[in-house]
């Protein structure tokens, strides 16, 4: 029963902890907002919405500038453009005049290196002629460029309360197998009994759900929120997990091959008559 309870406390702690992943991821999914200053005069800085991009990998950002009062494009003929790049502190970490492109836009590639961290970046151009123009924005940074929306959290959320339902419900059926073979008073074997062994078993599937769920946990916090503490903790507790079970595993199941071949030795010595003796 110490072990039933310990497996139900360890369910119970995995199921909060779902709540806070989840509840940071959908906070951190939020859109990012761009700001273009509207002005009556000046210039107008057209750029295509690009809110969550991809970690470390380059992007090109392209935008049209106009002139508000004329509608007229304009190009590097009567204007020069500045891209600014800020990190999640505020710190400027890249800067670059922006050049007009031959097939009439203008446009700068900005490089992976500068998206090392999961999070906000906050970016501005600036532009400056005859009139000037600004806009702001910001880019959300995650693992795989890819915004986590509500219904995949949902689905997250029903597939990992799943598993943890999968686990408390193993767990109930180890509680009513035996976990030794039938004995009377004087400790004399009257019946070998096999589920015994079958509980072990279900011990294993027990541990594979819950490294299936550390697995899980570590990576959806490491693509998609942006303090890789929880993550680093999460993909920690599934390394030791994952070689626990790497080395703990063929050992275990060669235990209990063992144990039922002992036990079959015995059954066919008890059908002889012979008194077996069993551990109380």
């Amino acid at each position: 029963m110490a072990r039933v309870q310990s497996w139900r406390g360890f369910s119970w702690g995995v199921m909060i902890l779902l709540g806070v992943v989840f509840a940071l991821s959908f906070v951190s999914a939020a859109p990012p907002a761009t700001t273009v200053q509207q002005l009556t005069t000046g210039y107008n800085i057209v750029d295509t919405p690009q809110l969550v991009l991809e970690q470390d990998h380059d992007f090109q950002y392209n935008f049209f500038l106009y002139n508000i009062t004329n509608g007229i494009i304009l190009t590097n003929s009567s204007a020069n453009c500045t891209f600014y790049l800020a990190d999640l502190y505020g710190e400027v970490i890249f800067n670059s005049n922006v050049p007009y492109l031959p097939d009439g836009h203008w446009g700068i590639v900005i490089e992976g290196g500068n998206f090392t961290r999961v999070g906000e970046y906050a970016y501005g151009t600036k532009c400056q002629g005859v009139f000037g123009g600004t806009t702001t924005g910001l880019w959300s940074i995650t693992n795989d460029g890819l915004k986590l929306l509500s219904e995949q959290i949902t689905l997250y959320m029903v597939g990992l309360t799943f598993l943890v339902l999968l686990i408390f419900g193993t767990v109930f059926i180890i509680s009513k197998l035996p976990s030794k073979d039938s004995m009377d008073e004087e400790g004399t074997i009257l019946h070998i009994s096999q589920l015994k062994h079958l509980r072990e078993v279900l011990w294993i599937i027990v541990w594979g759900l819950g490294l299936a769920i550390m697995f899980i946990l570590s990576s959806l916090s490491l693509a998609y929120l942006s303090n890789t503490m929880m993550g680093d903790l999460f993909f920690a507790i599934y390394q030791i997990m994952f070689w626990a079970t790497i080395v703990g595993v063929p050992i275990y199941i060669i235990w209990i091959i063992a144990k039922a071949f002992k036990s079959n030795e015995m059954k066919k010595m008890i059908e002889r008559g012979v008194d077996m003796k069993g551990t109380p």
